[in-house]
């Protein structure tokens, strides 16, 4: 499925990617941080407020050693910008792309941001080690995902997490028909001249309705920039995972999963399965369930986790006790209207959920500071766990303690 060339070598590969950056800093780089020091807009991962997604028994705090492994043009300042208390160290391949991350620094202000040109691999010469390791599409890039991953695994303290990212099989299937296809006439990047860039744009604008990249079009809307052009159908290497796989590569580099963004695409819609068949999905372990979801949704194109080391004692991270003095988070900018609840952080419009009217009652008065007790003597609304799992499932709330 995927394009390859598999007479290069690992370090042909590495220059070929650092090559491809050089010439094309990705992605293409945010121009003002403003909205990312007030707060207004935040990212997945960003601490405010996916902290208890990372550390649910602990105190929030932002003065964090934070590593952005793999950074491109300005993903570590925007770290940098939205966590002020933190910091923050970017590393990137290529030197365009820093030099971008830098002129950000520079017009912003960021203190607390240091940058340094080093691969994934060779992360250790950094001498530190960090509470939080971000690397959001990069290990597919490696000639050696597993090196790479083993390397930050090493930085990772013991109890930190990592959130990762990796490209998805199954939905970016229309990228690598036509990065197949772009390889079978000889095309590289390393090798256009801006005639030849023009001319791919106008060949990826013009694909033919039948084409999956024209009718999940709206699914890469970057696509046509340029940076994200080459990246998309140009790269020398793009490794796609399974979610099965990637629990298996986190395992094999000292890591385990502790969980994961996005927890509603793995989810079969109630309603699609008849008691027969739920009773199976029942029986699946939680692996396996989220592998047969990524099989009936077919269009998943990353997966999001967050893994921690595997000597992480369990305790430090699981919440125990009494349930109902759990305190429930609320994802940002989670919506209710007509009755259905749906968050805009999905990449699937039809991930839904109909609330009866108390727990809409019960949802309103969540704030990420009482229990699941005292919200129903607020609310007076009586919940059990079970009828809660559903907003767990959905993204909707996770918890803490």
């Amino acid at each position: 499925m995927v394009a390859a060339d598999f007479n290069q070598r690992p370090m042909e590969i590495r220059e070929r990617v650092r090559g491809l950056y050089e010439r094309f800093p990705y992605p293409t780089p945010t121009q003002d941080l403003n909205p990312f020091r007030q707060g207004k807009v935040a990212e997945l991962g960003f601490l405010q407020p996916f902290y208890h997604k990372f550390w649910p028994r602990e105190t929030f705090r932002d003065d964090l050693d934070i590593l952005v492994a793999g950074c491109g043009s300005s993903q570590a300042a925007r770290w940098a910008a939205a966590h002020p208390n933190s910091n923050v160290t970017g590393i990137d391949l290529s030197e365009a792309s820093l030099k971008q991350t830098r002129a950000l620094a520079d017009q912003f202000h960021l203190q607390n941001l240091a940058l340094e040109r080093l691969s994934l691999e060779d992360s250790g010469q950094l001498n530190k080690t960090f509470d939080l390791i971000v690397s959001t599409g990069v290990l597919h890039h490696l000639p050696d995902p597993a090196a790479g991953l083993r390397a930050l695994r090493e930085l990772l303290r013991v109890g930190g997490v990592i959130y990762w990212m990796v490209y998805a099989p199954l939905g970016r299937d229309a990228i690598y028909y036509l990065q197949n296809f772009l390889a079978t006439l000889g095309v590289r990047a390393d090798r256009l001249d801006a005639a030849d860039i023009h001319a791919l744009q106008e060949l990826v604008s013009h694909l033919p309705p039948s084409h999956p990249l024209w009718q999940r079009r709206q699914q890469f809307p970057d696509l046509m920039n340029q940076a994200e052009l080459m990246d998309y159908l140009l790269h020398p290497q793009d490794r796609p995972f399974t979610i099965t796989e990637y629990h298996e590569l986190s395992r094999q580099c000292g890591l385990k999963v502790q969980d994961l963004f996005n927890r509603a695409h793995y989810q079969i819609p109630a309603g699609r399965m008849n008691q027969k068949l739920l009773r199976r999905w029942n029986a699946l372990d939680e692996v396996q369930r989220l592998a047969a979801g990524e099989q009936y949704r077919a269009a998943l194109f990353r997966h999001d986790l967050i893994s921690c080391r595997a000597d992480r004692p369990e305790a430090s991270f699981r919440l125990g006790g009494d349930w109902r003095e759990w305190i429930p988070v609320r994802a940002p900018g989670l919506q209710v209207l007509d009755g259905q609840a749906f968050w805009p952080g999905h990449a699937f419009d039809d991930i839904r959920l109909s609330l009866a009217v108390p727990m809409r009652r019960f949802l309103r008065e969540v704030n990420d500071k009482s229990s699941v007790a005292e919200i129903q003597r607020v609310s007076g609304v009586r919940v059990n766990k079970s009828l809660l799992q559903p907003l767990v499932d959905h993204d909707y709330l996770w918890f803490r303690q």
